[in-house]
């Protein structure tokens, strides 16, 4: 079962900066960063509550042009 999106307005910003700064520390201690101006919106998306991690994921992928046959 998803995780329904909530009101991101109930999220503090700065509960967001952290996620997406802890996200940020996470892939730079294994050598990658994530420039796409388009993916770091999703993150704070996806971090403040406005949508699932796995709207956010299909919206990543989509933006690629990546699909998944299920």
């Amino acid at each position: 079962m998803t995780a329904q999106p909530h009101d991101p307005s109930t999220v503090a910003s700065a509960a967001v900066e952290q996620a997406v700064a802890l996200a940020d520390a996470a892939l730079g201690a294994a050598g990658h960063e994530v420039t796409d101006p388009f993916t770091r919106s999703v993150w704070h998306d996806v971090a403040s509550g406005a949508i699932t991690d796995d709207e956010g994921e299909a919206r990543i992928m989509a933006h690629f042009g990546i699909s998944f046959i299920d």
